[in-house]
């Protein structure tokens, strides 16, 4: 169960991010509906990805850590500039377009690290309130 919600998580965080920069992307113009069906299945692939490169049970040492990030990323970064060509999201024929695409996926990427980085403090925070509380009890 741990891992259908940590996939969700990874799923609704990717997707929010593709879409913010998406909507940057295309200014005020609006996003074709197949678009959004191509997002949705770049966000499925990616948080396969996320949940196959980064731990959930095992907490491996930070040189392993940082390992299985690089992993993820270059994959993530495989998969969107993949399928991003295949779906006429970039040219990828043309260079600079397909850095600007790799610094987009890398804002998204930092983006999702980021607010999985605040949730995981907050539930420690809250998880270190509730043992000291409890050590409070026992005295």
């Amino acid at each position: 169960m741990k891992t259908f919600k940590t996939f969700l998580g990874y799923f609704t965080t990717i997707t929010t991010g593709t879409l913010f920069a998406c909507a940057f992307s295309i200014g005020g113009r609006e996003i074709p509906a197949g678009t959004l069906w191509d997002i949705l299945i770049v966000s499925l692939l990616t948080s396969v990805c996320s949940l196959l490169c980064v731990p959930i049970k095992d907490y491996p040492s930070t040189k392993k850590f940082a390992a299985k990030n690089v992993v993820n990323f270059i994959c993530i970064e495989a998969i969107v500039l993949f399928f991003g060509a295949k779906f006429d999201w970039y040219s990828s024929k043309s260079p600079l377009s397909t850095l600007i695409m790799f610094f987009v996926v890398a804002a998204v990427y930092a983006f999702v690290y980021f607010v999985n980085y605040i949730q995981n403090k907050n539930l420690a925070d809250k998880l270190n309130r509730s043992l000291d509380d409890y050590k409070e009890r026992r005295k």
